[in-house]
């Protein structure tokens, strides 16, 4: 499992992107701080993995080819305001009837077309076949993405959860077994795509550590800056944080972040009384 999170801030009025993910991978029994959970579409299309990493990637290729597939289209397709909603809602589609088809062919050796014929037919019994199509329904696709993109000079952030929907993250957004925590700290910090990047980095930074509470989540963690294409190169730019900029974090969390205790004295009248009847 894993704890990865998106947010849009502002730096000299410019939109910016931080993104956060841990490092940890297991296998039930045994784990490690090894896994990157950031991996690329394309060079402008970055996408942090939670799930199963195996079908997160294949997720990732899904949304690459199609991308792929509208650029080589004449005339080509390029992302926009416009359409970016719908090229994000996409690709999630045809992942699913992958996995549909991987199943039909394990189960029955046959092609999801081929399977619906032979159910036609009545080759294969009513029963088994009213089986299958409730497993197809409940099939998931054992991941999550988040996807931050820059259109011209504007930051958008697309989430995909497991069942294949797509939503629109207008502040922030993040995913994995520590996400609720997550959320709710930058919920609680107001986070917002018109805040500061000082403010903003230091609201990812203790999401991320709170969030690593969850047992699933590794407390090892890299944050970057994204930039937009043209700023700093061609491409899409990461800048990661220094040694230097993790030691200033951290005793920012010290200082400002949550802090155990072990008194609390109560005032007098405290309490009230509550007779009843």
């Amino acid at each position: 499992m894993t704890l990865c999170i998106a947010a849009i801030c502002q730096q000299n009025r410019r939109d910016r992107l931080i993104i956060a993910t841990d490092w940890k991978s297991s296998t039930g029994e045994a784990g490690a701080e090894n896994q990157d959970k950031l991996k690329w579409i394309t060079d402008n299309l970055p996408a942090l993995l939670a799930g199963t990493v195996s079908r997160a990637i294949e997720l990732r290729d899904t949304y690459r080819q199609y991308i792929e597939a509208l650029a080589n289209r004449t005339p080509s397709v390029r992302i926009t305001h416009l359409n970016v909603a719908d090229i994000m809602r996409k690709p999630p589609i045809l992942f699913k009837e992958k996995l549909v088809e991987e199943y039909i062919g394990l189960k029955f050796g046959l092609t999801y077309k081929g399977f619906r014929e032979a159910v036609a037919k009545r080759e294969i019994p009513e029963a088994i076949a009213t089986e299958a199509y409730t497993d197809i329904e409940n099939i998931d696709l054992d991941c999550c993405l988040i996807i931050p993109i820059y259109i011209d000079k504007d930051a958008y952030i697309f989430k995909v959860d497991s069942d294949g929907g797509v939503e629109r993250c207008d502040n922030f957004a993040a995913i994995g077994s520590g996400s609720s925590i997550a959320e709710a700290t930058l919920f609680q910090r107001k986070q917002e795509d018109r805040m500061t990047l000082g403010r903003s980095v230091y609201h990812v930074y203790e999401a991320m550590k709170l969030g690593s509470i969850a047992s699933d989540v590794g407390q090892e963690h890299t944050i970057d800056l994204v930039y937009r294409p043209g700023e700093k190169g061609a491409t899409v730019v990461l800048e990661t944080t220094s040694d230097k900029a993790d030691r200033f974090l951290a005793a920012k969390f010290k200082k400002l972040g949550p802090t155990p205790f072990t008194k609390m004295p109560l005032p007098n009248r405290f309490w009230t009384a509550d007779v009843p009847g």
